[in-house]
């Protein structure tokens, strides 16, 4: 796989795979906690990486049971879950041992990051657009992006929302959920579904 492959599959995740707005996974509980862009660069940062990391690693144990019978019935969630995991307790006990003090300020971060459900659906929907592992990687970093993207749109709306007359039964979570609405069609258009004939 080329670097333009591998590129032109990452920026087909963020804008067609919108982890958010195309497949409604996690509708910004985190947000009234990410005050500043700063905060949310670093979470979507984090989300990132961990959907890299979890697709890559997906890709590897999918193609190591494929053939298993308990695999396709029972076992992929639960060997994801359990891969997640793992790769949360490595991530956090390697950023203890060799740095200390980013560890003890990205630790709330890393728990939401990895127990997010970006994540572990940049595992399930890299197996089945990936050809191979270096485009499962960049589909988990698509997400990751995408995830972003769509944490510094709904935080830009709000921001511009508290400047403006909203009538009182809007205000707060309605109008925020209207605001992901519109924007998850919009993206949705993206993609350009067929009509069934």
């Amino acid at each position: 796989m080329s670097v333009g492959q591998f590129i032109m599959l990452a920026f087909t995740a963020v804008m067609l795979e919108n982890a958010l707005f195309a497949r409604a996974l996690d509708v910004s509980v985190l947000l009234p906690a990410l005050h500043s862009r700063r905060t949310i660069l670093c979470y979507g940062g984090v989300i990132t990486v961990a959907s890299a990391v979890s697709g890559g690693v997906a890709w590897l144990l999918h193609g190591l049971f494929q053939g298993v019978a308990w695999y396709s019935v029972y076992g992929q969630s639960f060997l994801f879950l359990t891969a997640l995991t793992l790769l949360y307790a490595a991530a956090c006990t390697a950023l203890y041992f060799y740095q200390n003090e980013l560890y003890r300020s990205l630790r709330v971060l890393l728990t939401t990051s990895f127990f997010n459900c970006a994540a572990l659906g940049s595992m399930f929907l890299a197996i089945y657009k990936a050809k191979n592992f270096l485009g499962a990687v960049g589909v988990g970093a698509g997400i990751g992006l995408g995830f972003l993207l769509a944490c510094l749109l709904v935080r830009t709306a709000e921001v511009r929302l508290a400047i403006c007359n909203v009538p009182k039964a809007f205000q707060g979570l309605p109008i925020r959920l209207m605001y992901i609405g519109l924007l998850a069609l919009a993206t949705y258009g993206l993609v350009g579904h067929q009509l069934p004939v």
